[in-house]
């Protein structure tokens, strides 16, 4: 019966942390221009680059490696954590901010770098959390980040003309509050690290699939507002990103998900791929009807959404098809970020990255003539059709890891593509890590 608890605090954790995104990302739709909300969406797939690169090398190792260890030693491999991730997030967050002053607006390096750094040092307090399965704990610290950039936006908006350099400080501030409570709840300081130089080692030699294919991911993502800003101008990415927030109310429930089935299938994979997919399964059907209602009402009453989001902002006409359409892709989207967790915590980062290549050579292919000829549909659609093969792939991935191995032997090609190890081949203590050995 614990897995019931856990989930439930994962989902209302990562929902506090989408609700704030959500609502700061409507607000600023209603007090921004629609060009200026554009530069804003492109903000945003800058900073999931930052998010990526310290997500995979450091947040998702630390889960990873740490599932298996005792107190002490978990508590310096998460205080390691915390130094690399500065080693590696400040370097990345100044190059980040001046690709944000050259390509989005002049003026904005300051407020893009304090964005960046201060967002990934909470992230990286919040992630120490989780990966001791804190999550209850971590609420307080992502409400006063994510609900706390809310209401001091709200707060501006109503004394000043706001733009995105405010923005940008915003949240900062409210993210360096939200670390400062982490911070307390961990006490890192009291605790010895371990070797930098062997744990990144080890770091890197398990993150290097995930970072490749968070990389194919950001490319895939991002090349929609980045196309659209090319062929009609940024008010088209503004669009776009005001249709992708009504959508991604389901985002709390796939990343709380993701959080935490990586642990659970890396501490059952010693018992072979059934046993780690059965670990993992109550994970991955926990949040499927919640994400299957929020789909219905989107398919169901897009106008009303619409309305109820931005009043008369938009042009809800226009956005209500691309809305639909997004609507399915959050379906898709689930269930391959379910599996591709399942793939990381059994060693199928490999798996993960084919798919990920498929989807992304195939959102390639369509993306130019689709926007160009359907626009913001056409964009949707393109989406819609990267996921739905991303997620084909990891499905027949991981059904061909948990089937016997007679009946692998004789299954079709395409079932083999991202072919996992077989259950006699599974190392039973390589979870078990040496980073503490060496210097």
């Amino acid at each position: 019966m614990p897995r019931l608890p856990a989930a439930s605090w994962t989902l209302f954790d990562q929902a506090t942390l989408s609700l704030g995104t959500f609502l700061f990302n409507i607000v600023l739709a209603r007090h921004l221009s629609i060009s200026a909300y554009g530069g804003y969406a492109m903000f945003i797939g800058i900073i999931s680059v930052m998010q990526v690169i310290c997500g995979a090398l450091i947040f998702y190792p630390l889960s990873v490696r740490g599932s298996v260890l005792a107190q002490e030693p978990f508590r310096q491999l998460v205080v390691t954590a915390l130094i690399l991730t500065v080693i590696v997030g400040m370097p990345v967050a100044l190059l980040l901010a001046a690709l944000v002053d050259l390509l989005i607006g002049s003026g904005l390096f300051l407020a893009a770098f304090c964005a960046l750094a201060a967002g990934q040092m909470q992230e990286g307090f919040r992630r120490g959390l989780l990966a001791s399965f804190r999550h209850r704990d971590a609420v307080i610290g992502d409400a006063a980040s994510y609900l706390g950039q809310v209401v001091l936006v709200l707060a501006l908006s109503g004394n000043l003309d706001l733009d995105l350099g405010s923005a940008l400080y915003v949240m900062a501030l409210t993210s360096l509050v939200g670390a400062g409570i982490q911070c307390l709840q961990l006490m890192p300081l009291a605790i010895a690290p371990l070797p930098l130089g062997p744990t990144f080692r080890d770091f890197w030699s398990l993150g290097v699939w995930s970072l490749s294919s968070n990389v194919l991911n950001i490319v895939r993502g991002q090349s929609l507002p980045w196309v659209l800003t090319y062929t009609f101008g940024p008010a088209a990415a503004g669009m776009f990103q005001a249709t992708a927030n009504i959508a991604n109310v389901t985002n709390p429930i796939q990343t709380g998900v993701a959080n935490v089935i990586p642990q659970a299938a890396a501490r059952a994979y010693a018992g072979g791929h059934r046993a780690a997919f059965r670990a993992s399964w109550p994970y991955m059907i926990a949040g499927l009807p919640l994400v299957a209602s929020f789909v219905i009402i989107m398919l169901i009453l897009p106008n009303e959404l619409l309305a109820l989001a931005y009043d008369s902002n938009i042009d809800s006409e226009a956005v209500v098809t691309p809305l639909r359409l997004m609507a399915v892709t959050a379906i898709f989207c689930y269930v391959a970020a379910a599996g591709c967790a399942h793939l990381h915590g059994v060693n199928g980062g490999r798996a993960g990255l084919l798919a990920d290549l498929a989807s992304t050579l195939c959102v390639a292919v369509m993306i130019y003539p689709a926007v160009l000829y359907f626009g913001i549909v056409g964009a949707c659609a393109a989406a819609l059709f990267g996921f739905v093969v991303r997620a084909t792939f990891i499905v027949l991935t991981i059904l061909d890891g948990v089937m016997p191995s007679a009946t692998r032997a004789n299954l079709p090609f395409v079932f083999r593509l991202g072919r996992l190890e077989p259950d006699s081949s599974i190392q039973k203590t390589q979870f078990v890590p040496s980073i503490g050995e060496g210097s």
